[in-house]
């Protein structure tokens, strides 16, 4: 789950009508969120100076802001190395010293840090209560979760963790990367909507309550893409297509189903086969990887390589055996 802790502190000194002055380490509020710090140091009419303190490996990305088309965001990097990457404009590396600004973006930027990083940054919009609000939403997506279907919460990160590891050894773009991640951790959310009989039911669902449960990558649509770039929304849609056009629900065939459309559906369908439901056992990591061999029409015969590769390593049953606080994504969105 997101971890967020939010800290209070109102330590500025009023030297002079409207001068104030901040010690070092000082802030007006301070965001803890999956070991990163956020320090909001100033804010004045919209206006908002923020210290980023990031760890390496952390995903942070800049996202257009349609009710701000024209503001700017200013970053100068005060300590590290990071890669800021532009999609087809490609990666530009930035060391202490260097920074960037935006008058206004038109798509996403990704931002990947190479070591710790210190990035301050000047926004003449309230980015900080954007920030804040948007890691709320994150929470509540995983109560929603949680407090609908424990087993469900526990799913959907065993299925970003095969997902992201699919996606590193097939050497997927980062930003498709990232976009495939959080859409692994949150595609049934829609689930939430869900009568609470259907989603443990052991016995065969009835065709209602099939059409009810085909409907949640519809719910899980609606709801991500108010809150994520529109692709983490249409990857998590598509996590039940396949590609013979036998998924739902648009019935998508190959030639419509992006590589991570593809790894979502491996990931999702290999850890419903090999996790243990209230009503079934689940099979050995071999036997399920067998039967997805007999699927080759609905699953990447590609994806399937690289999955029996982490069955043979051993890296499938660890990612199944994760208890709770290993299956934790803080590390890694």
């Amino acid at each position: 789950m997101m971890k967020q802790t939010v800290f209070y502190s109102h330590h500025q000194e009023v030297l002079l009508k409207n001068l104030f002055v901040s010690h070092a380490g000082d802030s007006l509020i301070t965001v803890v969120q999956n070991h990163n710090r956020y320090k909001l140091l100033a804010d004045f009419d919209q206006t908002n100076v923020i210290l980023h303190e990031i760890k390496a490996g952390s995903s942070v990305w800049l996202t257009p802001d349609p009710k701000f088309p024209r503001y700017m965001e200013y970053y100068t990097l005060l300590e590290g190395e990071l890669i800021l990457h532009c999609g087809e404009e490609g990666d530009t590396h930035l060391s202490a010293g260097d920074s960037f600004y935006t008058t206004g973006l038109e798509c996403d930027v990704s931002i990947f840090p190479q070591t710790d990083l210190k990035l301050l940054c000047f926004s003449s919009k309230p980015l900080f209560s954007d920030f804040m609000a948007f890691v709320n939403d994150l929470n509540d997506l995983n109560g929603q979760i949680d407090r609908k279907d424990h087993y469900t919460f526990n799913h959907s990160r065993r299925v970003a963790r095969f997902a992201l590891e699919l996606a590193n050894r097939m050497h997927i773009p980062s930003d498709t990367k990232h976009h495939l991640l959080l859409a692994a951790l949150y595609h049934d959310v829609g689930k939430c909507y869900m009568p609470q009989e259907l989603l443990n039911k052991p016995s065969q669902l009835t065709p209602e309550e099939y059409e009810t449960v085909r409907h949640h990558p519809i719910d899980s649509y609606n709801l991500l893409k108010k809150r994520f770039p529109i692709e983490v929304a249409e990857i998590a849609r598509s996590h039940h297509e396949r590609l013979d056009g036998s998924g739902y629900p648009n019935q998508l065939t190959g030639d419509k189903m992006p590589p991570e459309v593809r790894i979502i559906s491996v990931a999702d369908t290999f850890d419903a086969m090999t996790s243990d439901r209230p009503y079934k056992k689940g099979k050995p990591t071999r036997l399920a990887m067998d039967e997805l061999y007999t699927l080759t029409n609905q699953y990447d015969r590609s994806v399937l390589d690289v999955l029996r590769c982490m069955v043979e390593d051993g890296t499938a049953d660890a990612i199944c055996r994760m208890s709770e606080e290993e299956l934790d994504m803080s590390d890694i969105t």
